[in-house]
């Protein structure tokens, strides 16, 4: 279970090393269409981790609700709505279940990096958006983090998030809605040898869900002798999915 300071020391990392300058939270704000919501439910919403780039896009009072199983996630989240203009409100709950509000209910649904926890949540999210909504899901695509599978010679090094990428995206959200857009988000991290301790950071952050049973401490050990000798570049492309009913 991702802490939000853990998590957003990540983000920091991942920030520092990017060759793609471009904030990807712009890029995914700029697809939600928030001229016509004022519903928004974000599934796996951590700490908010979307709505430090969202001020000034956000229509003043729309009500945001949140899902999330880490009850410390709330005060974060629902401080970074607030400030966005947003209504917050916090359900802590694990995915995938049932969802407590009634068939179209929200005008747009969110799962920004958390769909491959609950892949299986679609067709209640289908469910709870309103004809003429908006789903959004943002995941990796299945080419990430492919250097370090080859570095350390161990499949595991993509984890849950085998559950929903780019390979396998179209066959889970097409059965539930009519019209499914893609918009790449092509990224690499770069590392030299003076980030050995930025890298280890983010192996042992993403360690639980990613990496299944793969041993953690030996592939830092790996990890940093290359860097030892070499730069390392990971490849990080995300893929942002914009669905209709």
């Amino acid at each position: 279970m991702y802490e939000p300071e853990a998590h957003m020391a990540a983000g920091r990392i991942i920030a520092r090393h990017s060759t793609n300058r471009t904030d990807i939270r712009d890029v995914v704000g700029g697809l939600i269409p928030f001229d016509r919501t004022s519903r928004v439910l974000d599934l796996g919403c951590g700490y908010g981790f979307l709505y430090d780039a969202l001020q000034g896009r956000i229509r003043p009072a729309t009500r945001v609700v949140g899902v999330d199983r880490n009850e410390v996630n709330r005060s974060h989240f629902e401080a970074r709505v607030t400030r966005c203009g947003g209504v917050a409100e916090f359900h802590p709950h694990g995915l995938p279940a049932s969802l407590p509000w009634e068939d179209g209910w929200f005008d747009t649904v969110l799962s920004i990096f958390s769909l491959y926890f609950f892949p299986a949540m679609v067709p209640e999210i289908r469910r709870v958006l309103r004809p003429g909504g908006c789903f959004v899901a943002v995941t990796h695509c299945n080419d990430s983090f492919s250097e370090l599978n080859r570095l350390v010679r161990d499949d595991r090094v993509f984890g849950v998030l085998a559950h929903f990428n780019d390979s396998n995206a179209l066959a889970i959200l097409s059965p539930h809605f009519s019209s499914v857009r893609s918009v790449r988000y092509d990224n690499r991290l770069l590392f030299s040898r003076a980030d050995a301790d930025d890298l280890e950071k983010y192996l042992r952050f993403k360690r639980p869900d990613w990496m299944g049973d793969a041993q953690v401490d030996s592939i830092i050990v790996t990890t940093r002798d290359l860097l030892s000798r070499q730069d390392l570049v990971v490849t990080k492309n995300d893929i942002i999915y914009v669905c209709s009913p």
